[in-house]
């Protein structure tokens, strides 16, 4: 009997960290995947290394973190949001652009006109600092 092989499809390095983050794969586990379906003759995963510098450009530039904060400029995030979707949207946005449209306005909307339910950060550090000033007078 003649065994049918269907093509096998590598995953692409952003795929693989998508699988990495999908189902909390360490470092180390992800090698072992990798290694072992490479000594199985199926190279489907790529290098870690590669998954890495994918991984880099999903942070926004001009990022300051320290043991208690993390700073971005809302714009750096902004920008970085709006090319990941246009990157992964590619295709859909092409077919339905016109061709004549060489600038995209983009506005955002937060929800600090009271609809959304939202705390601004100030008011979640404000009750951070209340509740732990009040634990330490305990």
């Amino acid at each position: 009997m003649r065994q049918v092989t269907s093509p096998v499809t590598v995953y692409t390095p952003e795929e693989a960290l998508a699988l990495i983050v999908d189902t909390s794969l360490t470092k180390e586990d992800y090698i072992e995947i990798q290694r072992g379906a490479k000594a199985r003759g199926a190279n489907l995963y790529p290098a870690y290394n590669v998954i890495s510098q994918v991984k880099n450009t999903c942070y926004p530039g001009n990022m300051t973190i320290s043991e208690s904060e993390a700073r971005i400029p809302l714009q750096n995030l902004l920008n970085l949001t709006v090319c990941r979707l246009f990157e992964v949207q590619r295709e859909v946005i092409l077919m339905y652009l016109p061709a004549e449209v060489t600038t995209i306005d983009i506005f955002y909307k937060w929800g600090l006109d009271g609809s959304g339910g939202h705390k601004g950060v100030n008011e979640c550090a404000e009750e951070f600092d209340n509740d732990a000033d009040q634990n330490n007078s305990d």
